[in-house]
């Protein structure tokens, strides 16, 4: 039995056991009994945030990269939005099976730097119907704040995050009147290393209560600063409000997702056919084969001697994360992970992702993979056809 049809299983069986549980405590109720609980439970109605399983449409994703940002044109003009990617990629992404789209959204696209608070109305009418795209094929979204890195450095200064407060405030009135269950806003992507948990979370509580001022019932995701990794979330107090995803990164091990990566460090970049499972013990030989420089056989083999090539590894991670989790009550959101198509074995490649997306299913987590038709892809080619293999390991 595979891990998805183990996993599957152990649901039904537990759901089975939920509903057999409940017919039996109502049939052996008195009238009046059942009659008090009844009310009690309706006088004890949560809010509507809490009613809903915030994940319920957030479940399996896909990550929309190089659109609305890390523009590889070097624009964001119409030329680029209106065909870089289309509304038959829409009915792409709704029949592969996925439930969402992270739509990735550069700053400059609708915000205006002289101006904060006013967006770009021009943008924002051709955008508007696009999100509809997904909306009217029962696909839900994410809109993600996916800023340039000098963004980021900028906000550490008051007016920069007076202005991204504001601006936070216009991109959600913007959307607020599209369907709460179905559209979601996620505040920035990795705020990376000058965000640490702290004042990140200071700020970011601040754009939620800006956005809560006009979109009161929409699904807010946010994070705990740094670059979103998997052990950002446990140093993080979850804020005082019900309608709120915890999100995180996975890539792990970086050596292996990454490898061969113009954008990466030198030193990974440097590195090929690496594979994704190592022993603590893997002779230094055989490490070596695997880099270009010495300083990535001293990278890569501290890295294989933590074990964190091992498969404990990543499931002690994830525990960690499940623990914190449980211990504060809140959902959890999967936003991005993948494995970086141009160097590595395939068949290595998609057990990574079964693994991985196993895994975050097990813990209840919903997820989207990176990317669409990036270096992470799941389509292939000039056409963009669905990569089948790739597809079967997400379980769709």
């Amino acid at each position: 039995m595979s891990v998805t049809e183990s996993v599957t299983k152990t649901r039904r069986s537990f759901d089975c056991a939920q509903d057999d549980s409940f017919a039996v405590i109502l049939t052996s109720m008195k009238l009046p009994l059942l009659l008090t609980c009844l009310t009690v439970l309706a006088f004890a109605t949560p809010s509507f945030a809490q009613q809903r399983d915030l994940l319920d449409g957030f479940r399996r994703g896909i990550n929309l990269s190089h659109w609305y940002a890390q523009t590889m044109v070097g624009h964001y003009d119409e030329s680029h939005l209106s065909t870089y990617f289309t509304e038959a990629d829409a009915q792409k992404v709704a029949d592969m099976g996925f439930d969402h789209v992270r739509l990735t959204l550069n700053q400059t696209v609708l915000f205006d730097a002289d101006n904060p608070g006013t967006l770009n109305a021009g943008r924002l009418e051709l955008m508007r119907p696009r999100v509809r795209w997904f909306l009217d094929r029962d696909v839900n979204v994410i809109i993600d704040l996916h800023p340039d890195d000098h963004y980021k450095e900028a906000l550490l200064q008051a007016e920069h995050a007076d202005a991204f407060v504001k601006d936070w405030r216009a991109l959600a009135e913007a959307f607020a009147d599209m369907p709460v269950e179905h559209l979601a806003f996620e505040i920035m992507n990795e705020p990376k290393p000058q965000w640490e948990v702290g004042p990140w979370s200071e700020l970011q509580g601040r754009a939620l209560a800006a956005i809560r001022e006009v979109a009161p019932d929409h699904t807010v995701v946010v994070n705990a600063g740094d670059w979103t990794g998997v052990d950002s979330l446990p140093k993080m107090t979850p804020y005082d409000d019900p309608n709120v995803l915890y999100t995180f990164h996975f890539y792990g091990p970086f050596f292996y997702t990454h490898q061969s990566a113009s954008w990466a460090p030198k030193p990974v970049e440097g590195m090929a056919d690496v594979p994704w499972l190592m022993d603590p013990d893997t002779p230094d030989e055989v490490i070596r084969g695997m880099v270009s420089s010495d300083e990535g056989f001293e990278w890569l083999r501290g890295a294989v001697t933590r074990g964190d090539f091992t498969i404990e590894r990543m499931r002690g991670d994830f525990d960690d994360l499940a623990a914190w989790a449980e211990q504060h009550d809140v959902p959890v959101y999967l936003g991005e992970f993948g494995v970086y198509t141009k160097a590595g074995k395939r068949e290595h490649r998609l057990a990574w992702l079964e693994f991985v997306r196993t895994e975050a299913e097990s813990r209840g987590w919903g997820w989207a993979m990176w990317d669409y038709a990036g270096g992470f892809r799941v389509v292939e080619g000039e056409d963009r056809t669905p990569d089948e293999e790739l597809l079967e390991a997400l379980g769709l």
